[in-house]
């Protein structure tokens, strides 16, 4: 379904507010528009749902656009625990950007400090 650039917005706020992860993650990995995906990003992170760090994971190897891996490392360092510091410090290693390498760097930092498994 297409959205409107306002639409799309309103869309991911009530999905955020619903906690729709399956339809954010959509949004986030399908929409043209480089400032959803952004916003989608940011409101799966602020679900704080585990169940998203594989497909926050996999923006770095599928999307070009720097903001939006910087978002998606930011809900990483909200969401990622010790369990995936490998990965994003493998994905930090194999990034092109030194700001997405740096902030994955330090979203991995985070998870590592974290208490959960």
């Amino acid at each position: 379904m297409l959205f409107g650039k306002k639409d799309i917005f309103a869309k991911i706020d009530s999905l955020a507010e619903k906690g729709h992860l399956g339809k954010l993650i959509d949004i986030a990995q399908t929409n043209g528009d480089e400032n959803a995906r952004i916003a989608a990003y940011k409101a799966i992170g602020n679900l704080h749902a585990k169940e998203a760090v594989d497909s926050l994971l996999a923006v770095f190897r599928t999307d070009e656009t720097t903001e939006v891996k910087l978002a998606a490392a930011e809900a990483l360092s909200r969401i990622a625990t010790r369990a995936e510091f490998d990965a994003m410090f493998h994905a930090a290693d194999n990034e092109s950007d030194e700001q997405v390498a740096k902030a994955l760097r330090d979203a991995a930092v985070e998870a590592k400090e974290r208490q959960k498994y």
